[in-house]
C-alpha cells in the first residue's frame, strides 16, 4: 500500500523527484462503471532534482493498458494551461480531458491545485509541506492505475468501489444513499439492537454527509453502502470502524441488513467480500465483530464470517446493545 500520513484532518500522501499527468476523460455517468473513465495515457516530466522512476511507471503501467509518454517543462505548461482555462470551481472538469498531477515541486502543486485538478505532492526530505495537494505520498512502489484512480475519484467527491460479487455491489456511501440508508434502522427487530435514527430528518442527513466528507478521506474506510445488482436498490450497510474494547483499540466489523431481504445471505456475502480486501483498505490483518447475545441471526452472520475467515474474524457477544 502507499504510505500515507494525516495532517490537520486531511489525508496526505508523499513521493520523488518528477511530475506525472495521467490524462483521462470522465464523465460523470461513467466514472463509477470501473475501467470505463480511464483514458490509460500516461505523461511524464521531471525537475532538477534527484532521478525518476520513469522506468518503473512505464513497466509497470504499459502492464495495466496504459501508454506512456515523455514530456518537457514546456509541454507541462502548455497541458497545465489548457487544462486550467475556463474552469468554473471544478464544477465542468468532468467534461473535459482530466489529470492527476503528481509533482515534487510545491509550488507547481499549488497551481494546479487552484486549477481544480487532481495533485499528489512528493515531499522530499527538507522540502515544504503544503495543504494545498490532494494527496502527499511517501513512495512510488505501489502507485499504479488503481491508486491514480482513486486519487480522480476522491477529488471530485466520487465513489471509490471497495468489491463487487455476482449480487451486490459495496461502494462508499454518498449523498443520494441517505433515503435508502435510513430505511435500514427502521422497523421493530432492527431497533430492538441498534438505536433508531434521530426524528429530525435534516440533522441525520447533515450527519450523514459529514460522515461521508470526513470518514473516507481521512481514514480510508468506513461503512459502505451495499447496491443490489439486479435492483440497485440500497439493501445493507457494512464496513469498518475504530471501537475501544477492554481499554484497547480494535478493528469492528458491523452490518446492518434491510429487513425487506433479510434471511438471503446478503450479510454474510458482503462480508466475505470486504474480509478479502480488509487489509489493503485498513492495513489491519484482525477485525472484531460485537453481537448482543440475543440477536441469533447476527450471530450466524459472525460465525460464517469466522468460519470462512477464521485467523481474521474475532467474536464478542454483549449483554446490552
Amino acid at each position: 500500500m502507499v504510505s500515507l500520513k494525516k495532517s490537520a484532518g486531511l489525508v496526505l500522501a508523499g513521493l520523488r523527484c518528477y511530475v506525472l499527468l495521467v490524462m483521462g476523460i470522465g464523465k460523470m455517468e461513467a466514472v463509477q462503471k470501473k475501467g470505463e473513465w480511464i483514458l490509460g495515457e500516461l505523461f511524464l516530466c521531471w525537475g532538477d532534482k534527484g532521478e525518476t522512476p520513469a522506468d518503473f511507471f512505464g513497466e509497470s503501467l504499459i502492464r495495466q493498458g496504459w501508454k506512456v509518454k515523455m514530456l518537457d517543462r514546456e509541454e507541462r505548461e502548455g497541458i497545465l494551461k489548457k487544462q486550467c482555462e475556463g474552469t468554473d470551481g471544478g464544477k465542468n472538469c468532468l467534461g473535459r480531458e482530466l489529470y492527476v498531477v503528481l509533482t515534487d515541486d510545491v509550488q507547481f502543486a499549488e497551481r494546479v491545485f487552484e486549477c481544480f485538478v487532481p495533485v499528489v505532492y512528493y515531499q522530499r526530505v527538507g522540502e515544504p509541506s503544503t495543504y494545498r495537494a490532494d494527496l502527499t505520498i511517501l513512495g512510488v512502489e505501489d502507485v499504479d492505475g488503481t491508486f491514480l484512480e482513486r486519487v480522480y475519484l476522491r477529488h471530485f467527491g466520487l465513489p471509490w468501489e471497495i468489491a463487487r460479487t455476482e449480487r451486490l455491489l459495496i461502494r462508499e456511501s454518498i449523498d443520494a444513499d441517505f433515503e435508502g440508508i435510513k430505511s435500514l434502522y427502521e422497523g421493530e427487530e432492527t431497533t430492538r439492537y441498534i438505536p433508531p435514527l434521530s426524528w429530525d430528518t435534516g440533522a441525520e442527513r447533515e450527519r450523514f454527509q459529514a460522515y461521508i466528507r470526513r470518514q473516507y478521506p481521512f481514514f480510508g474506510y468506513g461503512l459502505y453502502t451495499v447496491i443490489e445488482n439486479a435492483t440497485g436498490k440500497v439493501v445493507a450497510r457494512i464496513g469498518f470502524d475504530n471501537r475501544e474494547y477492554q481499554g484497547k483499540s480494535c478493528l469492528e466489523l458491523g452490518y446492518l441488513v434491510g429487513e425487506a431481504w433479510r434471511g438471503k445471505g446478503i450479510a454474510g456475502e458482503a462480508g466475505m467480500a470486504l474480509l478479502s480486501v480488509m487489509e489493503e483498505l485498513t492495513g489491519e490483518k484482525e477485525v472484531t465483530i460485537f453481537c448482543h447475545k440475543e440477536n441469533t441471526s447476527s450471530r450466524r452472520v459472525a460465525e460464517r464470517l469466522r468460519k470462512y475467515a477464521k485467523d481474521q474474524v474475532k467474536i464478542v457477544l454483549l449483554e446490552e446493545t
